[in-house]
């Protein structure tokens, strides 16, 4: 209907500058991902997200690759309970993708996963201590308050739950330092473990 006009060629435009563009990247991953997996996971890797819910697509295509086929880990399945609790108008279609993988539904006016659980998980994604500045460059810090009888840790991670250090929290009030300067660039968890508290999941994104 638009066909030679004005609109018709912004609209071409548009569709030719994706396939250079991340949507388009994106696209050729989900294309190639039965008939070249190997090409889908160097396309995936190669892309650097713009967005929040670019980053969620992304971490969830590296734990997919990853699994191959297999049932997740449960550093993995936190890391995909964490992305599929999200309200998926701000996290992007990697939401759906990771609910998929764990078989979740979730209601999007709460943004809380709640149904069909394949392990148990944390629905409340509300932490308890603070990790800043995130996105992060060369530092960054978690905070928190522990209470008399309270001991703990937390762990950076990959996105596949390779742990990459730990750090021991301790009664009363805990500031961590934790360098990620020679990290590279992307998504990283850090999952923090208190005694008596349900362990939670913080999503890090180095830059």
């Amino acid at each position: 209907m638009l066909q030679g006009t004005s609109a018709d060629t912004t609209l071409h435009n548009w569709y030719n500058s994706t396939t250079v563009a991340n949507i388009g990247l994106f696209k050729n991953v989900a294309d190639s991902i039965d008939a070249n997996p190997q090409q889908a996971k160097e396309v995936n890797e190669g892309i650097s997200p713009d967005n929040h819910a670019e980053e969620n697509e992304q971490a969830v295509y590296v734990l997919y690759f990853s699994l191959a086929g297999e049932q997740p880990d449960s550093a993995q399945h936190e890391t995909l309970s964490a992305i599929a609790a999200e309200n998926a108008i701000s996290g992007g279609g990697g939401v759906y993708m990771a609910r998929a993988m764990i078989d979740t539904n979730a209601d999007d006016v709460t943004g809380i996963a709640s149904l069909r659980m394949i392990a148990p998980k944390q629905t409340d994604i509300k932490h308890s201590g603070k990790l800043y500045p995130n996105p992060a460059n060369t530092v960054v810090y978690y905070e928190n308050v522990l209470g008399e009888d309270e001991n703990g840790k937390i762990k950076l991670m990959d996105m596949l739950g390779k742990e990459i250090k730990e750090y021991k929290l301790t009664k009363g009030s805990n500031l961590i330092s934790i360098p990620v300067s020679e990290l590279s660039k992307g998504i990283y968890m850090v999952k923090v473990e208190i005694t008596e508290r349900n362990s939670e999941i913080i999503k890090l994104v180095v830059n």
